[in-house]
């Protein structure tokens, strides 16, 4: 049975929820505007709102973060919710007891959540965010090390890889079998490969937060060894290989001739 590999290609469905995203922020926005400025306080209270439906109820957490974000965003103290809410939706964690289609839901959710904040000012600028983000990578990368017919966790044998990406695996099941197993088999192996899509998604949205932070104003402000220290950091942080490290521009900054290592 030929089985289609992803191709690591989800532009078209990054931007549709990266629309969604803003009309969403849109509406939010305008309501800020009718019913006033927000306190720090009404913040926290959006920002524990939306956590407290995490896990529970993915929609209305995706409603949450929209609320919350957008009112908060005109704020006083917007800089401090946002980054404060960047790391927190960093910091959520999904049960590893549950299904793969119940990982895919909310990890659509979180990177819902992370491509609603990632392009803010205030992210690319803070430096506990980027280390949220690097931190976020890892863990993503510990959960995208296997293929998704080992993720599966149903026995199937491989038995060729296309160079086109197409897997031939070994199906327990008779071709034309209807049977609740096989439907099961089917599900599981089909949750498999939205899972490698939506780690994939996610991966690229915290790759862009780091690209952001160094290429921001805060970055570029410090001298060369700390912006050295910074990027060795980072990417012991995330666990990066030689190549991700510079694909990611987290390579050693060279002292210019004449220059000074001190601000």
């Amino acid at each position: 049975m030929r089985q289609p590999q992803p191709t690591g290609c989800f532009h078209t469905e990054g931007d549709d929820m990266m629309k969604k995203s803003i009309t969403a922020f849109v509406a939010a926005l305008l309501a800020t505007c009718l019913f006033g400025e927000w306190s720090q306080e009404d913040a926290q209270a959006g920002l524990s709102s939306a956590i407290a439906k995490w896990g529970v109820d993915a929609d209305a957490f995706r409603s949450a973060v929209d609320s919350a974000y957008g009112s908060a965003y005109n704020s006083v103290e917007k800089s401090q919710f946002l980054c404060n809410w960047y790391c927190a939706i960093q910091g959520l964690t999904i049960s590893p007891t549950g299904s793969i289609a119940d990982t895919n839901i909310w990890l659509r959710a979180k990177t819902y959540a992370l491509l609603e904040l990632g392009n803010s000012d205030t992210i690319k600028n803070s430096t506990n965010c980027w280390f949220a983000a690097a931190r976020e990578y890892a863990w993503l990368n510990r959960l995208d090390r296997q293929e998704w017919y080992q993720i599966s966790g149903v026995e199937q044998d491989v038995k060729e890889v296309f160079t086109d990406g197409v897997v031939v695996v070994d199906s327990p099941f008779r071709m034309g079998d209807n049977s609740a197993e096989s439907r099961a088999y089917e599900q599981r192996n089909r949750d498999a490969r939205e899972l490698k899509r939506s780690l994939s998604l996610a991966k690229q949205a915290v790759c862009k937060d780091i690209q952001r932070a160094i290429a921001s104003p805060a970055f570029a402000s410090l001298n060369t060894l700390a912006q050295n220290a910074i990027v060795s950091n980072l990417a012991e942080i995330a666990c990066l290989t030689q190549e991700e490290t510079v694909a990611l521009g987290l390579t050693n900054r060279v002292l210019k001739c004449g220059s000074s290592a001190t601000p």
